[in-house]
């Protein structure tokens, strides 16, 4: 059994000061990965979706900067994110989670995830290139000092 005390607050300090720095940084907006790259990354985002929930502000902007076109963009995040909350519903149903006590709000969350997908999906069509860069831009600066903020909350 691996047994890891890692504080959930300084990885999303972490997390809120590595997304800052891969917006803001020339050198890290033009990252050019390869997949074996990709695939580390994809490990390690999966390792701290157990420690901090969603992680898919951390790789937003890699998968910004190798996915040119915003409905490559949001479709290559949508598969990532699909296959780690996947390995994450696996994993714990292997550890005994029980999901039914939550069954009306996992119900919740699909209908609006479902509703949510389509209005996306309409507004993303109708979008030009640029208005979404600057749009994910900004989305990921908010999570991010959020994140930021709540990481550093324990420690002021």
């Amino acid at each position: 059994m691996i047994i890891i005390d890692l504080s959930k607050h300084l990885i999303q300090s972490f997390i809120g000061i590595f997304i800052l720095y891969s917006l803001y940084f020339p050198k890290a907006q033009n990252i050019k990965i390869s997949n074996m790259k990709i695939g580390i990354l994809g490990l390690i985002s999966s390792f701290l979706t157990m420690f901090v929930g969603g992680t898919g502000p951390l790789i937003a902007p890699f998968v910004r900067s190798f996915e040119s076109d915003r409905k490559t963009t949001v479709g290559t995040q949508a598969v990532f994110m699909t296959l780690q909350h996947g390995i994450k519903i696996i994993t714990f149903l292997f550890l005994g989670f029980s999901f039914l006590s939550y069954l009306s709000l996992i119900l919740a969350m699909i209908m609006f995830g479902i509703i949510g997908t389509w209005i996306g999906k309409k507004i993303l069509v109708s979008m030009p290139e640029k208005l979404f860069g600057n749009i994910f831009n900004l989305i990921l600066t908010i999570l991010a000092v959020r994140l930021l903020f709540e990481g550093l909350k324990q420690f002021i």
